[in-house]
This record gives structure tokens, C-alpha cells and sequence, in this order.
């Protein structure tokens, strides 16, 4: 039986030379030894994954990317899952405002919105849409500035809209319309403008759920006592909703401070033996 441990040595040494050792290390496990192979003046080694296995395309080696990243002058692809801790790079910090819109920062450290491409690819939003209004951006939008320093921004759009949330619904006798949602869109007040052929009672939401609040958050008050009927289109009945306007002095004091809660909601009563036809539109105001 040969001697594991014995070293490999020269098959064929020059003449008058012993069998010297060749280049060897010892197997894992103390058992035997295999010569040694390289290239470009050093040892052959294979580079094994946590599995064990040797790192190839099939078995790929996991990275985690921590500290900063930064990338100049070009792009990178990346398949499959990355994760990456740390500080980014100036020039790959993207951020996201509370409505999901996206602001990518340059090297000057000024923020531009940006959007994905139907290649999947970001680019540069030049008019960007933010609730019902466009806007237009033909040059860097600066953030922090001083009030020596003002930032001109130029807008096109409406600072009101008009739509219409009921349109002619029949509502039976003492019925009502259910309480309709009305999306603020991130507009400042709004103006109700009802019609409806028969006696009516206006109320909204509470501020936390989807019960009627009698009158505590319109001005003026439509609900104590039931209403006359509208027909006009052309000039309808108008109610301002806000919180807790109830008692101010007019229309224009309640618009100033009809505060919008998240989820305003109105309904319309029908108070008469009668079927009714009701319409309701609503004037969303940007500014007060």
C-alpha cells in the first residue's frame, strides 16, 4: 500500500540529480498532495459560492453594495435581485414626494421630475401633471432657496375647475343619493351648485366616517329646514363646505375658511311625496 503522506517529486531529474519535491500542497482533509497549476506567475484557485460549488454563470456569487455608489457617463443593467445599503451618489438620488412623484437630483444639486418610459428608462418630465394642473418645465426647479434667491415658476392651467358629481339622478320620494365621494384633488376650497325640481335637504359626511353631519360643515345651512326647489341651471344654489363653517357671515368668509377635510362626501335628500331630479356640480378653487 503506498504512503499517503510522501511528497511528489520529479519523475525524470537531469543526470547526476536527486528527485527533488515538485511545487505540491497537501489535499484538504491531510490526505495525499496535488501538484500545484497556474498562470500569469501564480497559483490556479477556484473561487467557491456559499453553497459550496464553484462560482460560474449557473451558481452566481450574491453582492450586497454598501457605502456610496456613485456612476458617471454611463448606465448599468441589472438583472435578477440587488440590494444596496448606504449613501447614493449625487447623481443616482432619486426621490418621491407624498403624491408618488419623482425628482431626480444633478450634479448640481438641483431636483428635476422624472419619469419612466414605456422602455422602462427615466428621462426628464417636461410637463408634468400634478392634480389637474400642468406644469411647464423649462428650467431647473431649485429647492431651499432663500427669499433673495426666489425660485419662477410658471404654470398653465386653471386655478378653478367645474364638474359635475350628479347628473339628473332620479331620487325617489324621501330617498336621497347616497353619500357621494368628492375627490379634492388637492384643491384649497370648494363650492357645491345644486338643482333639484322638488323640496331638498344638503348635508356631507362626518370628518371620520360616512354618516350624515346635518349642517356643521356648510355655509349656508341646507339641511335644518327643507329647501325649495332649484330649476335654474343657470343659477343654481350655492353651499360651501368646509370644516365647521356653519356660522360664518357670508360666502366669501366661509370660501376664506372652509377648510377640506380627506374625504368629503355630500348627499342630497329628497324631502317631498314626489320624485326628484337632481344635479350637483362642484367648483374646485387651487386659490383663495
Amino acid at each position: 500500500m503506498a504512503d499517503l503522506d510522501r511528497l511528489i517529486r520529479e519523475q525524470h531529474p537531469e543526470v547526476g540529480q536527486l528527485r527533488v519535491p515538485v511545487p505540491q500542497y497537501q489535499k484538504v482533509g491531510g490526505v495525499g498532495y496535488e501538484k500545484v497549476t497556474g498562470q500569469h506567475g501564480g497559483a490556479h484557485a477556484v473561487l467557491l459560492g456559499p453553497n459550496g460549488q464553484p462560482i460560474s454563470s449557473v451558481n452566481r456569487l450574491p453582492v450586497e453594495v454598501a457605502g456610496e455608489v456613485g456612476i458617471a457617463g454611463g448606465s448599468i443593467g441589472v438583472t435578477g435581485n440587488v440590494g444596496i445599503t448606504g449613501v447614493a451618489a449625487n447623481t443616482l438620488q432619486i426621490i418621491a414626494d407624498n403624491q408618488g412623484r419623482l425628482y431626480g437630483r444633478t450634479a448640481g444639486g438641483s431636483w428635476l421630475p422624472v419619469r419612466v418610459n414605456n422602455d422602462g428608462q427615466l428621462e426628464l418630465a417636461q410637463n408634468v401633471t400634478i392634480d389637474n394642473v400642468t406644469v411647464n418645465v423649462g428650467a431647473e426647479v431649485k429647492v431651499n432657496n432663500t427669499p433673495e434667491d426666489p425660485v419662477n415658476v410658471q404654470l398653465s392651467g386653471n386655478i378653478a375647475t367645474l364638474e359635475t358629481i350628479i347628473n339628473a339622478q332620479s331620487v325617489p320620494p324621501e330617498g336621497n343619493t347616497g353619500m357621494i365621494q368628492v375627490p379634492t384633488l388637492g384643491c384649497k376650497r370648494m363650492l357645491f351648485l345644486v338643482n333639484c325640481d322638488k323640496e331638498w335637504k344638503f348635508t356631507t359626511n362626518t370628518l371620520t366616517s360616512n354618516v350624515d353631519a346635518g349642517a356643521d360643515h356648510t355655509y349656508p345651512d341646507r339641511w335644518t329646514s327643507n329647501q325649495s326647489p332649484v330649476t335654474s341651471f343657470n343659477y343654481p344654489e350655492q353651499i360651501v363646505v368646509g370644516y365647521r363653517i356653519t356660522n360664518a357671515a357670508n360666502l366669501n368668509e366661509a370660501l376664506r375658511w372652509g377648510i377640506l377635510w380627506h374625504n368629503v362626501r355630500v348627499r342630497i335628500n329628497n324631502v317631498s311625496a314626489e320624485t326628484a331630479t337632481v344635479t350637483v356640480r362642484v367648483i374646485r378653487f387651487w386659490e383663495v
